[in-house]
């Protein structure tokens, strides 16, 4: 088996001043996060934040395998009260 190596031509940059593909909006553009999960009787809910929705905070249901968006388009669960201690949501039996 024959090999062929080649030299990548690398650019030279002072220390902080080199360009980089990678961007914090490349990282997270597609990270979903699951917040604030809770167990009602059979059902388990959490908030989904999606970037690609604009950062839209989703209320899910997860029933037998089954996951369902309880808040709907284009609506969005966000909220500052939990910086008091407070949550996004509440679910009593199956009201939300």
């Amino acid at each position: 088996m024959t090999s062929i190596k080649t030299k990548k031509s690398l650019d030279r940059a002072t220390y902080g001043n080199w360009s980089s593909d990678i961007t914090a909006d490349l990282i997270v553009s597609d990270s979903i996060s699951i917040d604030e999960t809770k167990q009602i009787a059979d059902s388990l809910y959490y908030i989904e934040r999606r970037p690609q929705e604009a950062g839209r905070c989703v209320i899910v249901r997860v029933t037998d395998g089954k996951t369902t968006d309880v808040l709907t388009t284009p609506y969005s669960a966000r909220s500052r009260v939990h910086e008091y201690g407070g949550g996004c949501y509440c679910v009593h039996e199956d009201t939300v």
